[in-house]
């Protein structure tokens, strides 16, 4: 899956947090490294880091693909499910969210 630099930091960002047995925890591992930067990238992309929040330019930001196994596309849906049940998705998200779960419409 072609991921642009956001959607990286937006998977990465959500399933931060997740919990399971160790065979999903070994999965979000290897979702995590598919989804990080490499050194090379940070630089290529110009990736500054000020309060907490890192920026970049986007003229030199180029996608990625990304390997996407079942289960992990499985975690990053059960991911948005849960937010999506608690009404805490963003409009960030959205795209994302769409990709992933379908367009949404009525």
């Amino acid at each position: 899956m072609l991921l642009d630099v956001q959607e990286r930091f937006s998977i990465l960002n959500l399933v931060l947090l997740e919990r399971g047995n160790a065979l999903t925890l070994m999965a979000l591992r290897k979702l995590q490294s598919e989804l990080s930067f490499a050194e090379d990238e940070q630089k290529r992309f110009g990736f500054v880091t000020k309060n907490d929040t890192v920026t970049w330019d986007v003229a030199k930001a180029e996608p990625k693909e990304v390997a996407i196994s079942d289960r992990m596309e499985e975690l990053i849906v059960a991911a948005f499910t849960a937010l999506d049940e608690k009404e805490a998705l963003t409009l960030q998200m959205l795209p994302l969210y769409q990709r992933f779960m379908g367009n949404g419409e009525e």
